[in-house]
């Protein structure tokens, strides 16, 4: 145990003396820095000059800086000008669709059908069609069992009449009422 003490001990005494040299070391190379101007070659004009070289090169990058923050400006504001026109563009176009949408023929024209009120006139006229052909085959039954002739109700309308439109029940509705005329002929 004894021996291990010796050991450690010269081995701290010895890393020490180490930290005390290289500090010796350090501090003459400090004070050599600091003491004496430096002894180097290079002459006093070259020194100069590389200071002026330095100092346009760094003027030079920032003009260049500031060149090149003036065209990213420039270029930003005509990017802006163009936007707008775009959007003006679009505006006027969409104001354009609108006055056409506004200007088409109506519904009613394009495909065919009737407005609104038209419909209800169609729909009142079948009606009145299906409770008249009602009662007139109530009537042709009964005319048929007394044996009276009837007439064709196609051929017994008025001209200006039999040019109107009729929709398809009017349609069938006449089909029917022809055949169980002509049935009660033959």
């Amino acid at each position: 145990m004894l021996d291990d003490l010796e050991s450690e001990l010269s081995l701290a005494l010895r890393a020490r003396t180490e930290n005390e040299a290289l500090l010796r070391n350090f501090s003459y190379l400090i004070n050599d820095f600091y003491d004496e101007e430096p002894s180097s070659g290079i002459d006093p004009e070259y020194e100069q000059f590389l200071a002026d070289v330095w100092v346009g090169i760094v003027l030079t990058l920032m003009v260049l800086c500031c060149v090149c923050c003036m065209c990213s400006c420039l270029l930003y504001h005509k990017f802006q000008q163009w936007k707008r026109s775009v959007e003006e563009r679009r505006r006027e176009d969409l104001e354009a669709a609108n006055a056409e949408s506004e200007s088409l023929p109506s519904y009613t024209i394009v495909s065919g059908l009737p407005s609104y009120e038209e419909a209800l006139e169609q729909l009142k006229k079948v009606k009145e069609l299906s409770s008249v052909s009602s009662s007139s085959s109530k009537d042709q039954a009964a005319a048929s069992a007394t044996g009276p002739k009837v007439e064709d109700s196609a051929r017994s309308l008025a001209p200006s009449q039999q040019l109107q439109t009729i929709s398809v029940i009017e349609l069938f509705q006449l089909y029917k009422n022809v055949g169980q005329q002509e049935g009660g002929k033959l």
